[in-house]
């Protein structure tokens, strides 16, 4: 777990702007789901220094990360993969627990 503050997401537009993405369905139900439950499966981020104060790059999980932020959840799991791989990030996609609310 880590505090969600030292977590920032690689599409900067969305993190900015989130109104859209919040307003989508698929959005409310993971929020929803993770008000119930918690979070089950962990952000994929990479290690990284170049945004200041934020020590981590969310590269899977932007909704997880939205909602922890609307729901005032202060630490995440996430889960450390050494590059920015789609089949690093599939790799641990494949690991997930599936399933709906």
């Amino acid at each position: 777990m880590v505090p969600l503050k030292k977590v920032f997401l690689r599409n900067q537009k969305l993190q900015k702007k989130p109104e859209n993405q919040r307003q989508a369905p698929f959005y409310k139900e993971i929020r929803d789901s993770i008000r119930a439950k918690g979070i089950i499966n962990p952000l994929i981020c990479i290690e990284t220094d170049e945004c200041e104060g934020e020590k981590y790059k969310c590269c899977v999980g932007n909704n997880r990360f939205l909602a922890a932020q609307e729901l005032g959840i202060k630490e995440v799991p996430i889960k450390i993969v050494t590059q920015e791989n789609p089949n690093l990030f599939q790799k641990e996609i494949n690991k997930y627990e599936h399933y709906r609310t």
